[in-house]
């Protein structure tokens, strides 16, 4: 483990975060621990049951982090923890009345524009697809000699 100081942190924060890939660093303030650096890669802390969770929850809470990148962090599906934080009083959806109206309007315009662009089915998916049904044809009578139709024999030339 290594100590920087708060000001060798921010003159070379490249170098503390380079070392903390491989341990934590401890960041001292006037010589009294303030704060500790985990890479996010670094497991042997983070692979303790409950501290990716915990991170990723505080980091959501904050408004730091997306649901969805809090989500990867805690390496929980986003609806396992969209519960978790909604278990712990912390709001799924952010913003007011306003703001989620001109989400829900955002989101069902770029939903009708998309379903207005078909997929262009891959070879594959035409090969396997079951051909597309046909209204039955209406029942006709057959065209009477003469008349030009398909079975005509005076069109054909034929007798």
């Amino acid at each position: 483990m290594k100590a920087v100081t708060v000001r060798e942190l921010g003159n070379d924060p490249s170098t503390v975060l380079r070392e903390a890939r491989t341990d934590p660093v401890i960041v001292l303030g006037r010589d009294r621990p303030e704060a500790v650096l985990i890479h996010l890669s670094d497991d042997s802390l983070l692979g303790e049951q409950g501290i990716r969770l915990a991170i990723a929850t505080a980091l959501y809470r904050s408004e730091s982090l997306s649901l969805g990148r809090a989500a990867e962090i805690s390496r929980l599906p986003v609806a396992d923890f969209m519960q978790h934080v909604s278990r712990l009083g912390i709001p799924v959806v952010r913003g007011d009345a306003a703001t989620l109206r001109e989400d829900m309007e955002a989101f069902a315009h770029w939903q009708k524009a998309s379903s207005k662009r078909s997929p262009k089915p891959t070879a594959s998916a035409a090969a396997t697809a079951a051909p597309p049904a046909r209204p039955p044809r209406p029942l006709r009578e057959p065209p009477a000699p003469g008349s030009g139709g398909p079975r005509d024999p005076e069109r054909s030339g034929r007798e």
